[in-house]
């Protein structure tokens, strides 16, 4: 899972998520999201880190609930971004997630 965030992140968490947030931000309303790192846009990467996950949430024995509810945090937030960068895509001004508050104005709040 280190994967998901960036050390010394220049934006928000340095999550894979608040990524996703921050290029449809740079992107604007109506338009698609606008790549800050490399050509990379981080929706793919977050829908990848979804489907791999919940597959890897089955494999998981049910002791200890750690592990599982770490995986479960991580889908809910990269559901979250997802979800927040879609409506604002469609200029419906969307609530940032409780988790990115402390990067909001980042994403122009």
């Amino acid at each position: 899972m280190n994967d998901l965030y960036r050390e010394e992140a220049e934006y928000g968490d340095g999550s894979c998520a608040f990524m996703v947030m921050k290029e449809q931000f740079e992107g604007g309303v109506e338009n698609p999201p606008m790549s800050l790192k490399k050509g990379t846009l981080h929706h793919t990467k977050c829908r990848q880190y979804i489907s791999h996950f919940k597959k890897r949430l089955l494999d998981l024995p049910s002791e200890p609930n750690e592990p599982k509810e770490k995986i479960t945090r991580e889908i809910k937030k990269m559901e979250e971004a997802l979800q927040w960068a879609e409506d604002y895509r469609n200029g419906n001004n969307p609530v940032i997630p409780r988790w990115a508050n402390s990067w909001k104005d980042q994403l122009g709040k």
